[in-house]
Order: C-alpha cells, then structure tokens, then sequence
C-alpha cells in the first residue's frame, strides 16, 4: 500500500529573483527527460500526491545539474503532523521539519459564543 505524501516543488534563485522563464523551461524539460530515462517519478511533482521515497536522491542529482538554484520541496504526509521542507542547493540538502504552535491563553481575546 505505502504511505502517500503531497509534494510541491519551487526552484528559486538564492538571490530572491525570480528565475527567468527560459531557465524554469530547462529545469522542466530535465525533470521530463528524467522521467523517462532515469527513474523519476512519471507525475508532475510540482505539485502531487504520490509514493515518491527517492525524492532526497533524486533532487540531490536536480541540483547538482542546476547548482546556481535553490530548490524547496515540501511535503506533507498522511499523517497530520507530518509536514516538512527541504532545500536542495548544488547537491547538499537541509531537512526542516515544521513546527505546529498555538498562542497561548489571552483571557482579552475572548468572545461570546453564539
């Protein structure tokens, strides 16, 4: 069966530009052609629910193609609590998990029910 997990993927320029459409158009078509050659996942991972337990490795080789990009991939399992992002940049990786916080009780914040 496998644990499914919704992905979406931003490549960025480090710098906070915005990448130029034709250098988002050269990543597209690498992760197409590596869809077909190179075992990738066959759907768009930009923004997907699927099984993909290969997505460190093969981002890790994603941004060692396109070392001058900032790729962040988030996922969010089926699990609630299971929310996460990481950055991919010239073949390194930074794993973050999220950090679920309430405010506190602020007794001035409350209201009548209705």
């Amino acid at each position: 069966m496998g644990y499914r997990t919704y992905y979406t993927l931003q490549y960025i320029d480090p710098a906070g530009d915005e990448l130029p459409e034709g250098r988002q158009a050269e990543i597209m078509a690498y992760i197409e052609n590596a869809k077909d050659h190179d075992g990738w996942p066959t759907y768009e991972i930009d923004e997907a629910e699927a099984k993909w337990y290969e997505h460190d490795q093969d981002m890790a080789v994603l941004s060692k193609a396109f070392p001058d990009v900032l790729f962040c991939l988030h996922g969010e399992g089926e699990d609630n609590q299971d929310m996460w992002e990481t950055n991919y940049f010239a073949g390194k990786m930074q794993y973050c998990e999220a950090m679920i916080t309430y405010a506190p009780f602020d007794p001035a914040k409350l209201k009548e029910v209705r």
